[in-house]
């Protein structure tokens, strides 16, 4: 069975508890990359909600394998200073994937 899980800051590692998600790793910038790694590999991740504050800082790697990979999905969510722009690319991207449409966000 899939499973969403969640990798992010307190804030938003509480809101999605109350949401009834329970697989959920606290994370900082240091450890996020590692915890979203750990996600990827794992056979029951189907979804993958990560703190775009820490996308950032990712390898080139990294970023790349979230971009080619259709199953986890990997969700960009804004933190407390908003959206940042790599999180409406990759939102575009993964509607374009799915049903091969492009949509300008």
């Amino acid at each position: 069975m899939s499973k969403i899980k969640v990798i992010g800051d307190h804030e938003m590692i509480q809101g999605f508890s109350l949401l009834g998600v329970r697989d959920a790793v606290l994370a900082n910038e240091k450890t996020a990359e590692d915890e979203l790694k750990k996600a990827m590999d794992s056979e029951d991740s189907g979804m993958i909600i990560l703190l775009d504050d820490f996308y950032e800082n990712f390898s080139l790697k990294t970023k790349k394998r979230v971009e080619a990979t259709a199953k986890p999905v990997v969700v960009l969510i804004p933190g407390k200073a908003g959206s940042s722009k790599q999180g409406s690319n990759n939102l575009a991207a993964m509607i374009k994937k799915a049903i091969g449409v492009e949509l300008k966000i």
